[in-house]
């Protein structure tokens, strides 16, 4: 049984995003069984936003680096 134990640690360690994949996989099955779709969906989309936003904060962009993009796709090009 440790063979294998250690077997799979190794396969974990060599192929990272395949874990990662499987676990989201997972984990976002899980919530549509749960909580159902939409609210699922919703919940994802907030923490894209919030991995955006902590994406901004990492790299030193101010939330007003963050908001311009959105602010000019509301604008329609005007000031283009």
């Amino acid at each position: 049984m440790a063979a294998y134990w250690e077997s799979f640690k190794n396969w974990t360690k060599s192929n990272p995003y395949q874990v990662i994949g499987i676990t989201a996989g997972f984990l976002i099955g899980l919530l549509v069984i749960l909580i159902g779709f939409w609210k699922m969906l919703f919940i994802l989309f907030m923490a894209f936003v919030g991995f955006l936003i902590g994406k901004k904060k990492d790299d030193g962009s101010g939330f007003s680096d963050f908001i311009k993009p959105v602010k000019d796709l509301f604008k329609g090009g005007k000031d283009q």
